[in-house]
């Protein structure tokens, strides 16, 4: 007995129904009546129980085939009258099984014979010797039209089907089980095919056979068609590249659609088709948002969309995009979950590359905005160093520029000690992660490092290194045009020089020599010696002139690196071109960093004491060494320099008191050769207070040991 509400739901089932069907009683409880027929009849189109609504009154017979055979269900719905029980309905149900054919009830045949199921008998010989009215519609013909017919008749021409009918009947004759199954097409008197599926088993006193009969050709087709679709869903999958998947979240058990194995450098079928497959796959830094993004979509039921890397075989990280959404059961419990999986990795590096490009560009623009003006090293470089160390985080370093003409290293430092800075440059950057050293290229044998030290225990990604490369290219190229410039202010300088050397001292000399060669040509031959003295003058002085802008042009065109120079061969040369001239020096054997124009300082500084002390003039030249510097003096006892002109004696074109002849440029040459080599000069009075008793030139230049 069944006990059902106004709606149609089940109230109340006793456990003779449980038993009755053979399950648990318990089952039934919430059901619908329509839930219960479909479910021992496998149909849901029932004219005595509406979907959605109560059972009709009335009486009802249906066969339910179970395990055992097959048996006839008669059932009987009443409407509950009892006011305090209103809408009530009650279903009692007793099994009344297969009919005898002869002596047979006449009521429960009637009510047989009114099921909706196809239903023939056939006698020993195999024809059809009944056949209720919902069989003869369903072929189209009617009872009496099939009454005595072979049922082969009403089978499509297809060997598989008359096989499976002609088994149907001999296993059901033989008794090889209490109920016999199978499905094959039958043809209608439309010439219609419909798939069908009986069940057959003898009955009766004279060999005859039951078949109950159900049209299954919907089913069929939507089984066909499903079948199809899936392998229509199957093929795009695969070719679109995207992997389809259909999880049942109850047995862990997991479906795909496309080539996964493949995709990931597996051979087919070696992933688990599980959970814990797919979870073996994903990046484990990825699992807890994957998991935190699932429970979100089943509470909220939101869309589920998100993305994760997995790893191949190879170990390879590639980004999936995953989407996805539950099903859940009739009790609102999560069943299965379908979604797919699509391979972003192209469009995350593509996405990546145009962010990396874009971050560069801007940094670029940065540096160059920096740079691009006519600011000087010592304002631009440590700017690029803090804007390089602002864009990569927990950083320290700096610069060391080499100059060219082996000069000291400019040094510039952020963060770190110019000491640890030199330190770092002598290291290997090449295995320390935490560190890197990029080379800068400044043109004309210029060069420098760029050096970088991460400060936390992050190494540099590929990202900060290549960024590093562009700070380094473009602090060469504003380097290299900052000397340039400097070059080319320095080239404008030196042809002022030479134009006003050649406008002002030459063409002075020239007239002088000029004049005096006409007042010999006019006759005045008294005076000719001296005439021809003073003209010989002049040429002289024309050609140190001319020898000194040479030096000068030399001076300035020369890119050869500094290297160790003794001092003593170049000072004793220059000595041995100024026979009987006085001039003291001992010797010495330290060694100096110069080129081949360190002797012009000796040449210049001799020649400016003999030409300014006089007759008599002595000279005295002493090398003594200070740690690592050189401290060359050059004393003579001439007229010495006035303290006004001390601080200006050394510039270009600037002539000491006297009236000797001379350029003007010996001790502009020496000047700049001493800058050259990195050193200083410094100019005093020999006697110290005593302008007039002589004059002390005291440079200092790097030493680099002593000469073997």
């Amino acid at each position: 007995m069944l006990v059902f509400d106004q709606a149609g739901v089940v109230m109340m089932a006793n456990e003779a129904f449980g038993d009755l069907l053979r399950r648990p009683n318990e089952e039934f409880f919430g059901m619908t009546c329509h839930q219960i027929l479909a479910d021992l009849t496998g149909r849901r189109d029932h004219s005595f129980c509406a979907p959605d609504g109560p059972p009709r009154p009335g009486d009802l017979v249906l066969p339910l085939y179970h395990q055992d055979g097959i048996s006839i269900l008669s059932g009987t719905v009443t409407a509950v009258r009892n006011p305090g029980y209103p809408g009530w309905f009650i279903l009692t149900m007793t099994a009344v099984g297969i009919p005898e054919i002869e002596g047979a009830p006449e009521e429960a045949y009637r009510k047989l014979l009114h099921a909706i199921h196809l239903i023939m008998v056939l006698d020993r010989d195999g024809r059809i010797v009944f056949v209720n009215q919902f069989a003869a519609s369903f072929f189209g013909y009617t009872q009496d039209e099939m009454h005595g017919s072979d049922p082969m008749s009403f089978l499509i021409e297809d060997e598989e089907s008359e096989t499976a009918f002609d088994s149907l009947i001999r296993d059901a004759r033989e008794k090889k089980a209490e109920i016999v199954w199978r499905e094959f097409a039958c043809l209608r008197k439309n010439r219609d095919a419909a798939w069908t599926s009986w069940i057959a088993t003898p009955v009766g006193t004279a060999g005859e056979i039951l078949c109950v009969g159900y049209n299954r050709t919907g089913g069929r087709r939507a089984e066909e068609a499903v079948a199809q679709s899936e392998e229509r869903f199957r093929i795009a999958a695969e070719s679109a590249g995207d992997f389809i998947y259909d999880i049942d979240l109850k047995t862990g058990a997991v479906q795909w659609f496309g080539p996964i194995d493949e995709y990931l450098g597996y051979e087919p079928g070696a992933i688990p088709r599980s959970i814990d497959g797919w979870r073996s796959l994903v990046n484990p830094d990825d699992l807890p948002s994957i998991n935190a993004a699932f429970q979100r979509h089943r509470i909220t039921r939101e869309p589920f969309s998100i993305r994760y890397r997995v790893v191949d075989k190879w170990g390879n990280l590639r980004w999936w995009e995953d989407r996805g959404r539950i099903l859940f059961d009739r009790d609102g419990m999560p069943d299965r979950f379908i979604g797919v999986n699509i391979d972003i990795t192209r469009k995350i590096e593509a996405d990546e590359a145009i962010r990396r490009h874009l971050r560069h560009l801007k940094f670029t623009n940065r540096i160059l905005a920096l740079s691009s003006g006519i600011d000087p090293p010592e304002t631009v470089i440590p700017a690029v160093i803090g804007a390089l160390i602002e864009e990569i985080p927990s950083t320290a370093g700096g610069i060391i520029l080499q100059p060219a003409r082996g000069r000291d290293p400019f040094v510039w430092a952020s963060g770190i000690g110019a000491d640890d800075l030199r330190q770092l440059a002598r290291s290997k950057a090449e295995s320390n992660p935490l560190m890197t050293i990029d080379t800068i290229d400044a043109g004309e044998g210029r060069s420098g490092l760029l050096i970088l030290r991460k400060v936390s225990d992050q190494p540099f990604s590929p990202d900060e290194r290549e960024m590093i490369a562009i700070a380094s290219q473009l602090i060469g190229t504003y380097l290299e045009r900052s000397y340039l410039r400097e070059e080319l202010a320095l080239a404008y300088e030196d042809l002022s020089l030479f134009v006003d050397i050649m406008s002002h001292d030459i063409n002075n000399s020239n007239a002088i020599a000029m004049g005096y060669t006409e007042i010999l040509r006019d006759g005045d031959e008294g005076s000719a010696e001296g005439y021809i003295t003073r003209i010989i003058d002049c040429l002289v002085k024309n050609a140190e002139i001319i020898r000194d802008v040479s030096t000068l042009r030399n001076l300035r065109s020369r890119r050869d690196r500094l290297t160790r120079t003794p001092l003593d061969p170049v000072i004793r040369r220059e000595i041995r071109h100024r026979e009987g001239v006085p001039i003291e020096y001992e010797g010495t054997d330290v060694v100096v960093l110069a080129d081949d124009l360190i002797s012009e300082i000796f040449t210049n500084l001799i020649g400016n004491a003999i030409r300014h002390g006089g007759p008599g003039t002595t000279i005295s030249i002493t090398v003594s060494e200070n740690g690592d510097e050189v401290v060359i003096s050059v004393a003579d006892t001439g007229s010495g320099i006035p303290d006004d002109l001390k601080a200006r004696v050394l510039d270009r074109h600037r002539k000491g008191k006297s009236r000797t002849s001379g350029s003007g440029l010996g001790l502009f040459i020496v000047h700049k050769l001493v800058q050259r080599y990195g050193g200083s000069i410094l100019i005093a009075d020999r006697v110290a207070g005593h302008p007039g008793e002589g004059a002390l030139f005291i440079i200092t230049l790097r030493g680099v040991g002593v000469s073997a």
